[in-house]
Formats: C-alpha cells, sequence, structure tokens
C-alpha cells in the first residue's frame, strides 16, 4: 500500500500564492502603460481581441485565448486605432513556485494558448468561475470588521484565527489546484517531454538564500550550506539556472523588494535592510539598473494595479 514518506519532493515543492482572481471587462480606448509584475498573470480573453507587448514583441489574442505573462517581463497593452468596446477576460495573478524557483520560467511556459482550439474553454472558465467566486466572498469575509469575541481591542503583532476563513481558504485552495491542473493539461502538449531536473544542492542553496536574504551572503557561505566548493557550485548555478550565485542573490534581493513596495508600507530605508542592501542607495542604483526607475515610481506606477 502507498504511503507518502515525508521526505518526498513531492510534499511541498509546488507552492501556489493567490494574489488576485478577477473579470475585467474594459471599455473602448483601454490600455496597460509597460511594466514588470513580480508576478504570473493569466490572461483569459472572453470576447474582442486585444494586442499585447510582451518583452518587446507584439503579440495578438482574441475570444478563447490564455496569455501567461512571465514574472519581471516587460509588457502592456498599447492603445489601437480600432478601439475595443467589447473587451473582455478573466485575470488572475499569482506566485507560482517549484521548490524557490518559478515555475512559469522553469516550463518556459507558452506565451499565448488557444483554449478553445484544446477543446477545453467551457470547463475551464467554469473553473475560472468558480475560482473567482471563491475568492470574492473571501475578500468579503476578510475585509469585513469582526470584534474581538469580548469585545476588547485585538493587540498588536496578534493574528486572529478565524474558523470560517480557514473554511474558505481551504475551499479556495481546493479550487486553484484544480485550476492549476486543468491549465497544465491544456498546455501539456507545449511543455517539456522529459521530466525537469533539479538538481537537489542549487535547490537547498536557493532555500538558504531565501531564508538569509536581509543579511550579508557570499559565495563561500553559499557553498559552504551546500558542502560544495565554490567553484563547484557556481558551475551548477550555472549548468541548470543559467546564473552564477551571486547573481540569483542579487535577482532574489530585487524581488523581494519590489513584492514589499507593492504590499507593504515600509519606507524605502525599511526595505533595503529587509532585502540586504543595507543601504537605501544601494537598493535604488540596484533598482535603477534593472527596472530604469527608481523605487518609489515602481510603487508609484503598481497603485494602479486594479486595471490588470
Amino acid at each position: 500500500m502507498f504511503t507518502l514518506k515525508d521526505e518526498s519532493f513531492y510534499i511541498d515543492y509546488l507552492r501556489f500564492r493567490i494574489r488576485w482572481i478577477r473579470s475585467m471587462p474594459k471599455t473602448a480606448g483601454y490600455e496597460v502603460k509597460p511594466m514588470r509584475m513580480p508576478y504570473t498573470l493569466f490572461w483569459l480573453v472572453m470576447s474582442g481581441t486585444m494586442d499585447v507587448m510582451i518583452g518587446g514583441e507584439r503579440r495578438q489574442a482574441s475570444a478563447g485565448d490564455l496569455i501567461v505573462f512571465r514574472p519581471n517581463t516587460l509588457f502592456g497593452l498599447p492603445p489601437q486605432a480600432d478601439c475595443r468596446p467589447s473587451l473582455k477576460y478573466l485575470s488572475l495573478c499569482a506566485d507560482l513556485k517549484i521548490g524557490n524557483l518559478d515555475l512559469v520560467t522553469l516550463y518556459r511556459l507558452p506565451v499565448v494558448t488557444s483554449v478553445a482550439a484544446a477543446g477545453d474553454l467551457e470547463r475551464f472558465v467554469s473553473m475560472w468561475s468558480a475560482c473567482l467566486e471563491a475568492f470574492d466572498r473571501l475578500g468579503e469575509l476578510m475585509t469585513g470588521t469582526e470584534p474581538a469575541e469580548d469585545g476588547a481591542a485585538v493587540p498588536r503583532h496578534t493574528h486572529l484565527v478565524r474558523t470560517d476563513i480557514s473554511i474558505r481558504v481551504l475551499g479556495l485552495q481546493g479550487l486553484l489546484y484544480q485550476w492549476l491542473q486543468q491549465f497544465l493539461t491544456i498546455v501539456s502538449d507545449r511543455l517539456p517531454a522529459d521530466p525537469l531536473r533539479l538538481e537537489e544542492r542549487v535547490m537547498q542553496a536557493c532555500g538558504y538564500v531565501q531564508h538569509r536574504l536581509g543579511g550579508a551572503l557570499s559565495l563561500r557561505e553559499l557553498a559552504d550550506s551546500v558542502h560544495l566548493s565554490p567553484s563547484h557550485l557556481s558551475h551548477l548555478f550555472l549548468q541548470n539556472l543559467g546564473m552564477p550565485p551571486m547573481e540569483y542573490v542579487r535577482q532574489t534581493r530585487l524581488q523581494k523588494a519590489k513584492t514589499l513596495l507593492i504590499d507593504s508600507s515600509c519606507t524605502i530605508k525599511e526595505i533595503a535592510d529587509q532585502v540586504g542592501f543595507g543601504e537605501q542607495s544601494q537598493l535604488s542604483r540596484a533598482f535603477r539598473q534593472a527596472e530604469g526607475m527608481s523605487p518609489l515610481q515602481y510603487r508609484q506606477a503598481f497603485q494602479n494595479a486594479s486595471i490588470l
């Protein structure tokens, strides 16, 4: 009889953290200025046609097409002469990880897929709509004001674990994994035929970086954490991720800074400290080099993320 053991890689290798699920009807002249999201964004076109700029290339999508925006890929929806009065799409934004690595990037998922041509459109829309309804109901529950049972104010740094919210979260998670299963099934013929090969020591080093992001990190420290020489670890990183270990550290620091800029009210200096840049000027310099804008400009740009 089969037992899934605690040490099995499949126990917790996949993480699916939802950001939002929305139905997005748009009026004529709708556009999205070029931006880079730190998360994966999915759009399923329900009606109308859109031209999307993704990574410098123009892609066209129409009803029944699914668009996948990889994290940190420059994209935008330019204005067009032929306005799209009936444009409508479903939007889902999430953080999808295999271990500490991005699922969409690892699998090299296609940018545009015709779900209608795959014959799964009705079932996929039904699942997406069920996720949307569950997400909206969870949002209504979580944004409602609930006093403590004894009427006392909840102390700072204290979380209330509410059973009703827990039940809704579990229900949503179940639907989301069904959604992901359907999605991967739809694009399965465009996925690698051979299994992904993830080097265990590279995965462990990536986890080490994630847990110690706020402090100083060196190549020697990373190598020691997985009992390898710096040169051997560098070889494995280049072989598996296509980048040196310290470049992975730099990108991970910037990725975490982006999420904090979007999701928190922390100052730029506080964010610099939390992600290991130490000085605000170091974060600002690295941010300008990577994004072409300051951290503050990036935060301001995503104040309108609800348009996505």
